[in-house]
């Protein structure tokens, strides 16, 4: 069972994570789901007790899958599950009483734990595979539509929630450019503006 006064402080950092360091919402809603691990590791123990709880928090990390899955979680995940907690942890030190325990030193040993690195294999679209693309017979117009999201997904490197939720207005025809502005309602990757430039291909 997870401590209630564990809970609580979580959802008061996350606020102020919200309201100081201004964190999008898609960033508080990730950094909630790291959070949990942390929450799910200290049970009903009190994190002002945090440096006594046994397995240590990379480890219990580094074997806490919560949807059922048999692989073991992504180098990615848990380094970025520690470093939310870890951050949140300091955030406790410094900003509530009653959490004398929780020192630079102990803070210094919460670091990801070492994984056995798994080589990729990358899928490389060449340019003439581009071409084929852009050049495949069409009838209607939803398949010319398919056909040229295609071919922008593979030149721009978009990713397809920014693609999907671009705007008419995005698309300058004048100038040949794409504005993925986060302004005009397209969402990015934490908020960031970019612009694509037309190259001749498209």
């Amino acid at each position: 069972m997870i401590n209630r006064e564990n809970w609580k402080a979580v959802n008061k950092y996350l606020k102020y994570r919200s309201e100081v360091d201004q964190i999008s919402d898609e960033s508080k809603r990730l950094e909630k789901g790291w959070l949990l691990h942390l929450l799910l590791w200290a049970q009903e123990e009190y994190f002002s007790e945090a440096p006594k709880i046994r397995p240590t928090l990379p480890e219990f990390i580094l074997n806490s899958r919560l949807d059922g899955k048999e692989r073991p979680l992504s180098q990615a995940f848990v380094r970025k599950s520690i470093s939310s907690s870890r951050r949140f942890l300091c955030w406790l030190s410094i900003h509530e009483q009653g959490y004398g325990k929780i020192t630079t030193a102990w803070l210094d040993t919460i670091k990801p734990p070492r994984m056995p690195e798994k080589l990729r294999s990358h899928e490389i679209v060449t340019l003439n595979e581009i071409y084929a693309i852009a050049s495949a017979p069409t009838i209607e117009t939803w398949e010319k539509r398919i056909r040229a999201a295609a071919v922008f997904w593979f030149l721009s490197g978009i990713r397809i929630k920014a693609f999907t939720t671009l705007p008419l207005k995005a698309v300058d025809l004048k100038r040949r450019r794409i504005q993925q502005f986060p302004s005009l309602g397209v969402r990015t990757k934490n908020q960031k503006k970019c612009c694509y430039l037309s190259i001749r291909y498209l």
